[in-house]
């Protein structure tokens, strides 16, 4: 995971060299490295090869149905306020 750290910042700096800019965002952050870690210190290794992938399969369901209740929130809440705005730009 330290590796892959590290490469993402190698990453950032060739593409900023490449796009001309100053890149200061990192591709790869700590925390991945920092979770990393905690799972192999939890499951060993044999097992880290699946936790790794059990826990990148959750953690992307989970994010994909925190979006879609988003996105269906922000639906809602325009649907509520539509009329609203409409009838405020009559006015004007």
């Amino acid at each position: 995971m330290l590796t892959f750290y590290y490469l993402g910042l190698a990453f950032t700096k060739i593409a900023g060299k490449l796009r001309h800019q100053n890149i200061d965002e990192v591709a790869f952050g700590f925390g991945d490295v920092c979770l990393g870690t905690i799972l192999g210190l939890l499951t060993g290794w044999p097992s880290i090869v699946g936790a790794f992938f059990i826990s990148i399969y959750t953690f992307v369901a989970f994010s994909l149905v925190l979006f879609f209740v988003l996105i269906l929130t922000i639906m809602d809440l325009v649907d509520v306020l539509l009329p609203h705005i409409e009838h405020l730009q009559e006015i004007k």
